[in-house]
């Protein structure tokens, strides 16, 4: 949760608004739901269920990475050969 904060005020001082709304908006969703899982707790089947979330950043965060890296993969510069255009004569 707090390095949540801390990316969005780094977002915030770079100027990078839509990131600083997104990463905002998910620490007061966390927080939100945070708060029901308390509320609820008397129903709770399993206690640590309010942790769950923090698997799902780890997953979300890979998923990202892979992506990133895929699309990376795919573009025409990552096309090149190692040694780019020059020659081996040189």
């Amino acid at each position: 949760m707090i390095i949540l904060l801390v990316i969005a005020d780094i977002a915030l001082r770079a100027g990078h608004w839509r990131e600083f709304i997104v990463l905002t908006a998910g620490a007061i969703l966390i927080v939100a739901i945070q708060e029901l899982f308390i509320l609820q707790a008397s129903t709770l089947v399993r206690l640590w269920d309010p942790t769950e979330y923090k698997e799902f950043f780890i997953a979300l965060g890979l998923a990202i990475y892979g992506f990133e890296t895929w699309s990376r993969l795919r573009s025409p510069a990552a096309r090149l050969s190692p040694l780019g255009s020059r020659s081996l004569a040189g």
